[in-house]
């Protein structure tokens, strides 16, 4: 089988999850932005662990909460975009425990519906609604009606000519 044929299938297989994705969201899970307004960063990959030498976001924490910081007093949307936590290495509760003033920062935009996670196959046991709703809703679900927690969420994107969306 040559590369191409198998590049091919890679890419339908691909298109599949992506279809599947979007084919799941329910319609009060697409966020409406306006282009010329919107003010979004976006981070992935933060690896939190424990605090040990395997921890990828140790070195990371204090630019990142920095960072927040500004974007929360400059009226941004933060978008966390998977493998968060580092959870195939820890439990969810020590890294929760850890980085609590990170999860406080996060949640401030959560609580002004500035906030979407999108999880990755490092956080898997967010998948399990139970394990989210005893580490995750206590810290993000203060002031705010709904948790926007999900493997995927569309954004689209409005100008003066409809844009598209981002997946």
């Amino acid at each position: 089988m040559s590369n191409e044929i198998i590049f091919e299938a890679y890419k339908e297989e691909i298109n599949k999850g992506l279809d599947r994705a979007y084919g799941s969201l329910k319609p009060d899970d697409k966020i409406k932005l306006e282009l010329n307004e919107a003010r979004i960063i976006i981070f992935s990959d933060h690896h939190k662990g424990i605090r040990d030498g395997a921890d990828d976001f140790l070195f990371c924490e204090k630019a990142y909460n920095a960072a927040l910081g500004y974007y929360l007093e400059s009226g941004y949307t933060l978008v966390v975009l998977g493998d968060v936590e580092e959870l195939w290495e820890c439990r969810p509760s020590p890294v929760v425990k850890a980085y609590a003033s990170t999860f406080a920062l996060e949640a401030e935009f959560h609580s002004k519906n500035c906030y979407y996670r999108i999880y990755g196959n490092h956080d898997d046991y967010w998948f399990e609604s139970g394990t989210m709703n005893k580490h995750l809703t206590p810290i993000f679900n203060k002031g705010s009606s709904r948790s926007r927690v999900g493997q995927s969420s569309p954004f689209p994107l409005f100008g003066k000519e409809g844009l598209g969306e981002i997946l």
